[in-house]
């Protein structure tokens, strides 16, 4: 007797040979799309020739999708377009700069506050230096606000930017000197006192002057000695800056802190980087005082050298760091 297949069993193993070929064929068409990447990472995505998902079996996270500026779009393997990505994109507006603006550096941005009365600080006393790259100096040259600047910065510029800041003033382009370097003449008043012009000393009324002087003192080698920078006030000083030189070979080591009744917003910003030399600014939101005084402004306390020579050693009030110069509230010099 001859026996023969049953008919099932031809069916069942053409069906898995059928299943396997199917497989093997989705396999290698997956592993060619993955290869050009056309697979799409969501639904209704446009293939952009990049995968977004992490490699199976990874335990790193999936890379940041990576920003392209065009997209590619095809129909299987056939490049249909290229198109530019941020074509609808809005524009970033450029932020309008304005005088007295110095942060960021060194551009600006597109309003004033107390960032930039810290740096106008800092820019007096020679602690930063405006830069040469953009516009940086003409912005910190802030007074006399009606021809945008003088050409070199001192205390009424710190005021001029603080009512910037503060409102009082509205914000306006930069514009005026474009160097903000240029030294002073020497500051000589009609009868021979330093710390005022010739010319402003016409405009202002007998027994108004303001005088800044440094006081005397003794000291000894080896120890500490405290020097006193004294001001003749009015009454309407907000801000004075000046520098103050003083013989490094005798002196050393300079410590400048506030002196005594000023107001209590009084700010002190000084500059001891090099010797021989210190920058100071001192301003306040308000007049330093309520009524007519001397005082002192601040108080310098140096280490006399124990190799100083004998005698007396001249302490002077120059503009060679910080610019000589008293402003009232309204940034006048």
């Amino acid at each position: 007797m001859s026996l023969t297949p049953h008919p099932n069993r031809f069916t069942r193993r053409r069906l898995a040979y059928g299943l396997a070929s199917f497989t093997l064929f989705s396999l290698i068409a997956v592993g060619v799309m993955a290869k050009n990447g056309w697979l799409m990472s969501e639904p209704g995505a446009v293939a952009t020739g990049f995968f977004t998902g992490s490699r199976a079996g990874s335990s790193a996270p999936p890379p940041s999708p990576v920003q392209l500026s065009k997209e590619y779009i095809y129909a299987g393997s056939r490049l249909l377009a290229v198109e530019d990505a941020n074509a609808g994109a809005t524009p970033t507006p450029t932020p309008v700069v304005y005088d007295g603006g110095l942060t960021l550096r060194p551009d600006g941005y597109g309003t004033i506050d107390s960032t930039d009365v810290q740096m106008e600080r800092l820019f007096i006393t020679g602690l930063e230096t405006p830069q040469a790259v953009t516009n940086e100096c003409q912005r910190a040259d802030t007074a006399p606000r009606v021809s945008r600047g003088d050409g070199l910065l001192a205390s009424d510029d710190l005021q001029q930017v603080r009512n910037y800041a503060s409102g009082l003033d509205d914000l306006t382009a930069p514009a005026g000197p474009t160097d903000c370097n240029q030294n002073p003449a020497s500051m000589i008043d009609e009868t021979g006192k330093p710390g005022m012009t010739a010319e402003s000393a016409t405009a202002v009324l007998p027994g108004l002057e303001r005088e800044v002087r440094v006081g005397t003192a003794v000291g000894r080698r080896g120890q500490a000695v405290t020097i006193p920078v004294l001001m003749n006030l009015r009454v309407g000083e907000v801000a004075t800056s000046f520098t103050i030189e003083y013989d490094a070979a005798r002196l050393s080591n300079p410590r400048v802190i506030l002196g005594i009744n000023l107001n209590a917003t009084t700010v002190l910003t000084v500059n001891t980087r090099q010797p021989g030399k210190i920058g100071v600014l001192v301003d306040a939101e308000t007049s330093f005082v309520t009524v007519p005084i001397e005082l002192p402004l601040v108080l310098v306390m140096f280490d006399v050298r124990s190799t100083a020579a004998l005698g007396s050693t001249a302490i002077s009030l120059t503009n060679s760091l910080a610019k000589q110069g008293v402003s009232d509230p309204r940034a006048n010099l």
